[in-house]
């Protein structure tokens, strides 16, 4: 997997929704893994790299432990809409463009 795949698989959910997401433990575990797939470290983007350092406090911080249902703050889940859709303006909606 590499990052625009990471994006837009990250990206799904938050386009679906009618409503704002509050992401939970299990969901963020689940972003943690799927961020994991991206096969060089070297070649995140800046949103890539802010999020592994954001799970990586959670994990540290021991809120990845806490019950798979709790949901976290709903900013978190906010700023994680926000900066994923910033992402998508600045490399992801370029490249579509300049391949056209």
């Amino acid at each position: 997997m590499n990052q625009r795949d990471f994006n837009y698989w990250l990206h799904g959910p938050f386009e679906l929704s009618d409503t704002k997401i509050v992401l939970s433990v299990r969901q963020l575990v689940l972003v943690k893994k799927h961020l994991a797939l991206v096969m060089d470290s070297r070649t995140l983007s800046p949103f890539g790299a802010w999020l592994r350092g954001v799970l990586d406090t959670l994990e540290t911080t021991g809120v990845l432990a806490l019950d798979p249902k709790t949901q976290i703050d709903a900013n978190l889940s906010d700023m994680i809409d926000r900066r994923l859709a910033a992402e998508f303006e600045r490399v992801v909606d370029q490249s579509v463009c300049s391949s056209e």
